[in-house]
């Protein structure tokens, strides 16, 4: 379907697509794979990865671990050198703590925060090109939640933990910033 689709929107209509949004990680085997049937089609590869089930009812010194963080990051390095040999950028195009709408007492913690900053820096680090955090509405794991006062019935925008750890990571590689 998607080899289907995408000859008829590329180059007709769009110059490429992004994908295939292949969740949790991003193993070599399916980029190539992917790509050998799918590259005239695409200009950014994509996946998505969220480091916690929320029904595992993770404590939040978890976020704190090395796991989630660093060795995400390291899981990740193959499936960048093969988008990167196949002159494409990798971007987890959606990610965050846990799935399914997050986990309320995890994400909205100063530990989620750091673990924000870590995550970001180790992603970059290990030559990720971007990411980006789902969010949105009235979930845990949103960056910019959204709520309606039930007394004047007026909206309500709040930044919550993870804003703030990608506001220092935004400041810390503002300005042509590289690693030393």
């Amino acid at each position: 379907a998607f080899h289907k689709v995408a000859g008829q929107l590329v180059p007709s209509l769009i110059p490429g697509l992004a994908g295939p949004a292949w969740a949790h990680s991003a193993p070599p085997e399916v980029l190539t794979q992917f790509l050998a049937k799918e590259r005239p089609f695409i200009n950014l590869l994509t996946v998505h990865s969220y480091r916690f089930d929320p029904k595992s009812h993770p404590e939040v010194k978890k976020l704190l671990d090395e796991g989630p963080t660093a060795g995400f990051a390291k899981s990740l390095v193959p499936g960048i050198q093969v988008a990167h040999d196949a002159g494409l950028k990798l971007r987890l195009g959606e990610a965050g703590s846990a799935w399914g709408g997050g986990i309320a007492g995890f994400r909205d913690t100063y530990a989620c925060s750091l673990w924000t900053i870590d995550f970001l820096f180790e992603l970059a680090h290990a030559g990720l090109d971007g990411v980006n955090f789902h969010g949105g509405g009235v979930s845990h794991y949103t960056a910019i939640k959204e709520d309606v006062d039930k007394a004047s019935g007026k909206a309500i925008i709040s930044a919550s933990a993870p804003y703030y750890g990608m506001l220092v990571f935004s400041e810390a590689v503002a300005h042509e910033a590289r690693f030393v």
